[in-house]
């Protein structure tokens, strides 16, 4: 009788520290999960301002003289164009980096003709000076939001999580002394999309 409830009671203790690990693990998952769509949601607001500060930007542009006006619209075109080029491919560390000093060079470029426009005292100076800037917080902002990653330690728990939630599942069924094979599978199955949308981001490239 004694080892009869030794026995349910061992059994009853594996199914509560089972489960015990399987609301943590969805506790993490939600966690990450709810991080990982608020940092879309902000990169879609950056992009929004980003292209709004550029459209600003040329229509301040198009309000000055010649030849200042075509050089600066010339200019803005083939940022955007790089922009838009760099952001609809696929490209490795090294190509991404080139294209980024390449941004750089174009902002000082942009730098010098709104210096050369102040200097003429033309009537746009401060909106001209104002939207410059906001070219640049925009690109930085972008910038910004690549790079932000989640914290390699939460990744490292979710996926040290899934996997002792998913050897403790066995270990239950195993002690139970019947696989449940389609649950199991669909069970690692959604653990798995739902830490590779938590974890996987979009390539360095995206938006800038």
């Amino acid at each position: 009788m004694g080892s009869r409830l030794g026995a349910r009671d061992g059994e009853l203790i594996r199914f509560k520290f089972a489960g015990a690990s399987l609301a943590f693990l969805t506790l993490l998952l939600a966690f990450a999960f709810g991080m990982s769509m608020i940092k879309h949601e902000r990169r879609k607001e950056t992009v929004a301002a980003d292209s709004n500060a550029i459209k600003n930007f040329y229509t301040c542009v198009s309000l000055l003289e010649d030849p200042l006006r075509t050089k600066l619209q010339a200019l803005i075109h083939e940022y955007t164009a790089l922009r838009l080029e760099v952001a609809g491919q696929q490209s490795d560390r090294e190509t991404f980096e080139s294209a980024l000093r390449r941004f750089q060079q174009m902002h000082s470029q942009m730098t010098d003709l709104v210096a050369e426009a102040v200097s003429n005292r033309a009537p746009l100076a401060a909106p001209l000076t104002n939207t410059l800037n906001e070219v640049k917080s925009g690109y930085a902002a972008c910038l910004a939001a690549v790079r932000e990653r989640l914290p390699d330690s939460i990744m490292l728990l979710l996926f040290t999580s899934a996997v002792v939630a998913t050897m403790l599942l066995g270990r239950e069924q195993a002690a139970q002394g019947r696989m449940q094979v389609a649950s199991t599978l669909s069970f690692i199955l959604v653990v798995t999309l739902a830490v590779c949308q938590a974890s996987c981001e979009n390539p360095p490239s995206d938006i800038i």
